[in-house]
């Protein structure tokens, strides 16, 4: 599933971008990456669609929940990790975007 709202990223072109979720998902664990912009919409996504409304839905509160508390404390909020028993959520804001990465826990 792959929406693309736009083909640059202030600066960055989506190129670039589809390059560095290469890099991410050749990974060992990584179930894939979502990209969305500062209105918490998808500008790219490996994961189906179905897959990617769910996480979004679920990570836009946490996401804009997570930037009021690091407003609140006067302060930018630079990276987010959010573990559970069987997956970790990794999320990268930058100004123009927020990475998300999805990965498998691997518990031994």
């Amino acid at each position: 599933y792959k929406r693309q709202y736009q083909r640059r990223v202030r600066g960055v072109r989506m190129e670039q971008l589809e390059n560095v979720v290469r890099r991410i998902t050749s990974k060992t664990g990584v179930e894939g990456v979502l990209i969305v912009n500062t209105s918490f919409i998808c500008i790219h996504s490996t994961f189906d669609k179905d897959t990617t409304n769910k996480y979004l839905s679920l990570l836009t509160s946490l996401l804009r929940n997570s930037f009021n508390v690091a407003k609140e404390l006067e302060d930018d909020l630079e990276f987010l990790r959010l573990t559970t028993k069987h997956r970790e959520f990794i999320l990268k804001p930058d100004r123009d975007y927020t990475l998300v990465v999805v990965q498998t826990v691997n518990r031994k």
